[in-house]
């Protein structure tokens, strides 16, 4: 007990918890009514204003120096004015103000998180280790959710949808491979317990990705691993060998999952192979062999369920593309109706026709593409000073004395969360994608200690 006690004592203790409970918040949400509309309040957000108020008291009576700059402070200055003056105009000429608010807080609160570590020098280690532990639980939680909830890939319900988790766990993935590579500790049990929910970690985030149905997570997954693997690991005979036998492992897991055909598996793998690479469609792979005359008869229905099988998940995808067209064309006749104040909303009504049944519907959605939702939610002002604080941040990495594979391995972070949030509705309206977009800023702009 005392040394619990010393334990929790300690700085980077409570850094670790703070970072570790602001990931496990962004899944709790409140509903709040306010001005006849009701906004859903995430807990993260009540714990970072309960920090950040407490942090500001504790700088006042220690008379610490804020580690804040000029310029990052007037950054914030005009964004959070901006935002006050566009909330005013939206409720003059909507009436509303409710409007864009998702998006603000979105981006706001992890902006206040990383502060808030950098004014208490919370080391990367710490940061990592906390980022590491929250996905180990989201992967478990994963696996649950598969075989006990939802029996889909493309339904399991960590982090509330299978996207949300792709972004995320997909950018984790290069920093998950640094810190293993990295770790060490006097405790010899302590590094096998590590390194081995390192290894389940990256199996767990290849397979649901490979099995997800998102064609851009098939497209990342294995160059983000690979990648990152020999950025960190240098290419050596020993390296090469170590990627080789986790390759093995992977083949080996996904063919198994394919072979067993385990829930959607083989509806999601046709959703992607059927229209990014065709060449792979194999025709009549199901034959049956008649013993009587020693002929292959092909199972005629087995075949045809195959093959319907085959076009409904090809036209799956092929509704997804028309539908994100569709949002993306009206966000654009929306911007230009008013390109500085943005729209009072970011939730887009139009008409879709699915084209496996024919059936027409009025959808609902957000932009789909994360330039888009910061226009209609920010202003053409709000966007550019927002993009311009992400700018300087990586311009600092990049220009910074790190090695060029720490960099690369900065870049592959950014590719996963934005090229991700450039076709789903991701760094804008999630808190944990926005939240491992400024804790990745964090550990690679702040020096080790």
């Amino acid at each position: 007990m005392p040394k619990l006690w010393d334990h929790l004592k300690q700085r980077q203790t409570w850094g670790f918890l703070v970072v570790f409970l602001s990931l496990l918040f962004t899944q709790l949400v409140q509903p709040l009514s306010l001005a006849g509309s009701t906004m859903h309040i995430y807990v993260v957000e009540y714990f970072l204003i309960a920090l950040f108020c407490g942090a500001c008291v504790h700088i006042l009576i220690t008379k610490q120096k804020i580690q804040l700059k000029a310029l990052e402070f007037v950054l914030l200055a005009l964004f959070g004015v901006w935002f006050v003056v566009l909330t005013l105009y939206r409720y003059v000429y909507a009436g509303t103000i409710t409007g864009g608010f998702i998006v603000f807080r979105v981006l706001v609160f992890p902006i206040i998180l990383v502060l808030l570590l950098r004014q208490y020098k919370i080391e990367r280690k710490t940061v990592a280790l906390a980022v590491f532990f929250f996905l180990t639980l989201v992967n478990l939680y994963q696996i649950y959710s598969l075989f006990g909830v939802s029996h889909s890939f493309r339904q399991i319900k960590g982090l509330k949808n299978i996207n949300i988790y792709l972004c995320f766990a997909l950018a984790a993935l290069p920093m998950l491979i640094a810190f293993l590579a990295s770790y060490q500790s006097e405790c010899r049990k302590k590094v096998i317990a590590v390194k081995a929910m390192g290894i389940f970690n990256v199996l767990a985030i290849t397979c649901f990705s490979l099995f997800s149905g998102s064609r851009i997570a098939v497209c990342l997954c294995p160059v983000i691993a690979a990648v990152s693997y020999f950025l960190v690991n240098r290419i050596t005979w020993k390296s090469v060998k170590v990627f080789l036998i986790m390759a093995a492992a992977v083949a080996a897991l996904v063919a198994s999952i394919i072979a067993l055909n385990i829930y959607d598996a083989e509806y999601n793998f046709y959703r992607v192979t059927d229209t990014m690479f065709p060449a792979l469609h194999l025709e009549q792979r199901i034959d049956h062999s008649d013993e009587t005359l020693g002929e292959q008869i092909p199972d005629v229905t087995e075949e045809t369920q195959m093959n319907e099988a085959q076009a409904s998940a090809a036209q799956n995808a092929a509704d997804s593309d028309n539908m994100r067209a569709i949002l993306w064309e009206k966000s654009i006749f929306y911007i230009r109706q008013n390109p500085i104040f943005g729209r009072h909303t970011i939730d887009i009504d139009a008409e879709f026709t699915f084209g496996e049944t024919g059936e027409v519907h009025t959808i609902i959605e957000s932009p789909h593409n994360f330039i888009l939702e910061m226009w209609l939610a920010l202003g053409l002002p709000g966007m550019l000073v927002y993009l311009l604080m992400i700018a300087l941040c990586a311009f600092k990495v990049l220009l910074s004395k790190l090695s060029i594979s720490r960099k690369a391995n900065f870049l592959l972070v950014m590719l996963a969360i934005f090229g991700f949030s450039f076709f789903q509705p991701l760094v804008t309206c999630f808190f944990a994608v926005s939240l491992m977009l400024w804790l990745a800023m964090y550990l690679f702009i702040e020096p080790a200690k």
